[in-house]
């Protein structure tokens, strides 16, 4: 609260605190009004769970030529603008998560979370279209993320609002190989970087 963090999603702060994969449960007046009302209660909103990424599990991270999404005052701007989204398209990706992408998670399963990940990533997207203009932030982005699910990736999307495109995969050299061709699509000069994921959050040493 202090530094004005958390305002529309905490998992930036539940990640930084503990790391792993985790679910926050929304601020208390969202889940009321929804998450084009601009209304927002106070504090982090409360973690529903956390859980630990198989430690093999690559992700392969690359910024596309494209202008960065919106943050600050143009990211609460644009959420007060938009309007809540259905009700089936609320529980669709509700099902997807807790049905889908948590138990592949438990179960190591990365093909089925991949799978379902990038489906509720394109169900998200489509909730943004209004303010984006399309699924993703530009058709780079667009093109980018169709590049590394057809090289073999088992999941991909496009982080926040973008230009930073993630795909996952199933261990280091599949990574630096995706990652290789990911720098002949968007060029050498872009960055493009493999990490394993944090299941230990942020720590001072």
């Amino acid at each position: 609260a202090a530094t004005g963090r958390g305002r529309r999603s905490a998992v930036g702060t539940w990640t930084f605190e503990g790391g792993g994969f985790v679910v926050d449960g929304g601020h208390r007046r969202e889940r009321v009004s929804g998450p084009g009302t601009g209304a927002r209660g106070a504090g982090a909103a409360p973690l529903l769970g956390r859980f630990p990424v198989p430690p093999e599990w690559r992700c392969v991270i690359a910024l596309p030529d494209v202008e960065a999404g919106l943050s600050g005052e143009e990211e609460r701007a644009a959420f007060a603008r938009l309007t809540p989204p259905p009700a089936e398209t609320v529980w669709r990706m509700a099902h997807l998560l807790l049905l889908g992408v948590l138990p592949a998670l438990v179960e190591r399963d990365i093909v089925t979370f991949g799978r379902r990940l990038s489906e509720l990533q394109r169900r998200v997207g489509e909730c943004f279209r209004p303010i984006q203009g399309s699924m993703y932030a530009a058709p780079e982005v667009g093109d980018l993320v169709r590049r590394f699910e057809d090289a073999g990736a088992a999941g991909a999307g496009q982080s926040s609002w973008g230009p930073a495109v993630f795909a996952v995969v199933g261990g280091e050299e599949a990574a630096a190989e995706l990652a290789e061709r990911a720098r002949g699509w968007i060029g050498a000069s872009r960055p493009v970087f493999t990490t394993a994921f944090d299941n230990a959050g942020a720590s001072l040493s």
